[in-house]
């Protein structure tokens, strides 16, 4: 008989593939899956790349009514027939906690987040986090510090999985096409920054514009955004408002078809502290996917991928000098040869693609299903393939499922 797992995540699914990353993988290990979850039913992901499963949607918005459909649904976990309950993200964490208690050790679940709740800014919250995140047998994190502040801030003693939030190989690339430059108003002796999303402090877009400004006129700037008057001010300041292209809000295969057409992806966030500092987060994964050189901050982790791989070049995010000169070294060496399209995707069906992850997501989700309880060992962070930060690796030939065993 297949085991069966209840999927619950607040997540829309119609949006990015990311929250559904495990779920391919244990449906090709005979999991029979429920995913509940908005816009479950309109999920990208098995647009493109489907799975079976069994869908339900949420209701929409923020009401009485989504809530009460979620208590029915978490309390069907708890009292239903489903082998393991599977929590994914930080929004639903809270009422799951509260729908799990005096429910004791039997409870067979999975926790997997991306983040977790700073406990100054929201101490009720992360307390009922830290509830569900002990009552998990499987805590699944997207990075390695983060997993790290959860097993220290919430006492875990159960396996703890680094899983980024990374693209699969196997979503489908188009082939670059300069026909969709010339759409825009492209010239093909032009370069062209991409940028996925818009407007924000978080990602150094004002910072960014400043330096565009400092650049030749041949760079241009792609947003997948709509103007707002926050950016244009800005842009005007600096005189190149019409250098930036603003592609309106993009659905993710669309944001994607036009990014393999662009010469550079910027990656840039501003330093706020556990937030950014470390993780290389899984936006770099649409742009190397793509084939593109990209621009990152020079933080710690994501500095040393990008000189590891030989992804491009990183910058300080704070200084528009700084990210000018970096964007005119990476265009000369981009131009001279460097940086070559096909290679930068090898190196990304090699090293980043999710694909690398997937056998050992599953047998750790499986291993939370045969016993709640692991022994204490158990409880070290499993790496696994890059989630180990490139600075404390020191195993080079590790395999596949290389890592903390």
């Amino acid at each position: 008989m297949a085991k069966r797992l209840l999927y619950l995540s607040l997540a829309n699914l119609d949006r990015n593939p990311i929250p559904e990353l495990a779920l391919p993988g244990l449906a090709r290990s005979g999991w029979d899956l429920t995913i509940v979850a908005p816009n479950a039913t309109g999920s990208i992901y098995n647009k493109y790349l489907p799975f079976p499963a069994r869908r339900v949607d949420l209701p929409p918005g923020h009401s009485l009514r989504r809530e009460a459909a979620l208590q029915r649904w978490l309390l069907s976990g708890r009292f239903g027939s489903y082998d393991l309950t599977y929590i994914m993200g930080q929004a639903i964490a809270p009422r799951a906690a509260l729908s799990l208690i005096g429910s004791g050790g039997k409870q067979r679940l999975v926790y997997h987040t991306h983040d977790f709740f700073d406990p100054n800014s929201y101490p009720v919250r992360f307390a009922l986090e830290g509830v569900l995140a002990r009552k998990a047998s499987c805590h699944l994190n997207g990075e390695y510090h983060r997993a790290y502040l959860c097993k220290t801030f919430y006492r875990l003693n159960n396996r703890i999985m680094v899983a980024p939030p990374n693209l699969p190989a196997a979503w489908p690339i188009p082939a670059r096409r300069e026909a969709a430059r010339t759409a825009v108003g492209v010239g093909p002796d032009e370069t062209l920054l991409v940028l996925h999303g818009g407007h924000s402090m978080l990602r150094a877009t004002d910072v960014l514009i400043e330096a565009l400004g400092r650049l030749p006129q041949y760079f241009r700037l792609a947003m997948t955004s709509s103007p707002n008057k926050a950016i244009e001010s800005v842009a005007n300041r600096y005189g190149v408002l019409h250098r930036i292209i603003f592609l309106g809000a993009q659905e993710y295969a669309n944001m994607l078809q036009f990014s393999v057409n662009a010469d550079i992806g910027i990656l840039l966030h501003v330093n706020n502290d556990l937030g950014n500092f470390f993780q290389a987060p899984g936006r770099l994964t649409e742009y190397i996917a793509c084939g593109l050189p990209v621009l990152t901050s020079n933080f710690t982790g994501l500095q040393l991928l990008v000189k590891e791989h030989s992804l491009g070049r990183a910058v300080n995010p704070e200084s528009p000098v700084d990210i000018a000169n970096g964007l005119l070294r990476l265009d000369q060496e981009r131009r001279a040869g460097q940086f070559g399209r096909d290679a930068i995707r090898a190196t990304f069906e090699k090293h980043f693609a999710f694909e690398n992850w997937e056998e050992r997501v599953v047998q750790t989700i499986e291993a939370a299903l045969r016993d709640a309880r692991p022994p204490e060992s158990s409880s070290r962070i499993d790496f696994s393939v890059l989630g180990v930060p490139t600075y404390a690796s020191s195993d080079k030939s590790a395999g596949p499922l290389g890592g903390n065993q």
